[in-house]
């Protein structure tokens, strides 16, 4: 009896200091716990982006929408920040400017290259990002889920997403559009954003349309109205022709022309008197 007493004691110390065995693990009903991955940006999670657009949460899905001058590109994620393939998926981009008329762009799959990467949506059109009318996009995605039944429509804000890609820190010409390892050393890409140019360092330049004079754009294009090509406006002259100044002559103010020189009466010297046709 003596003996039992101490193990009993020994025995509760080892339970109490190993929460695993006191609770029990992975008792039934119970999933096991998660692993714990390596933190790669590919978790994008709800406030980071991969590819450097504007993130949108509709459900169980995150949407990753970029704009570019040539158009709208669309990533797809689960909850957890994993990508979801987009073969299966269609949809559309509502387009509408605020002067303009409304346009619709079907969202076309463009799949993963060879070498991996994410495959996204594409709608291709034109998005001028100098205007300063206000303008807005709307996306509009079916065949989510695993019966393809699932829906989502989502705004997207309208302005320029930077060009982010991703490159090895020892091997500068491994170049990725998507996040993933160096294949030479096994390194994480870094991810690089490329800074664009100042808004005022830009070309000031103007396009217009030929018919309808009052679409004005700060890139090439074409008209939202009837489509035709856009033209650059030709600047207007806001310099005044230089005026003539007159000399005269201070004892004959009668005396007056546009050069200087002596006066023919007397032989003084001209004065500056100001316009010739004052």
């Amino acid at each position: 009896m003596k003996l039992i007493v101490p193990l009993l004691g020994l025995f509760a110390l080892v339970l109490a200091s190993t929460p695993a065995l006191a609770q029990g693990c992975c008792s039934e009903g119970d999933a096991p716990p998660a692993s714990q991955g390596e933190s790669t940006d590919q978790a994008t999670g709800v406030d980071a982006t991969v590819h450097g657009g504007s993130l949108t949460g509709v459900g169980v899905y995150r949407f990753e929408s970029v704009l570019r001058k040539e158009g709208v590109r669309v990533y797809v994620f689960d909850k957890s920040g994993r990508p979801l393939k987009v073969s299966k998926l269609s949809g559309r981009v509502t387009h509408s400017p605020v002067d303009g008329e409304e346009t619709l762009v079907d969202l076309k799959p463009v799949e993963a290259g060879s070498k991996g990467g994410q495959g996204y949506l594409l709608a291709k059109l034109s998005l001028d990002f100098e205007s300063e009318a206000r303008q807005g996009l709307t996306v509009n995605l079916t065949g989510l889920g695993e019966t393809g039944e699932d829906a989502a429509r989502f705004e997207v804000p309208f302005k320029r997403s930077p060009k982010v890609g991703y490159v090895c820190p020892m091997h500068a010409k491994v170049r990725s559009d998507d996040p993933g390892r160096c294949p030479e050393c096994g390194m994480k890409l870094s991810r690089k954003v490329k800074k664009e140019a100042p808004v005022a360092a830009r070309s000031a330049a103007i396009f217009t349309c030929s018919m309808h004079p009052q679409v004005a754009v700060g890139s090439p294009g074409t008209c939202p109205i009837c489509r035709m090509k856009l033209v650059p406006k030709q600047a207007e002259r806001t310099t005044k022709p230089a005026e003539s100044v007159a000399y005269t002559c201070p004892m004959h103010p009668d005396v007056r022309t546009t050069a200087p020189g002596r006066c023919p009466k007397c032989g003084m010297a001209l004065k500056k008197s100001g316009s010739a046709g004052g």
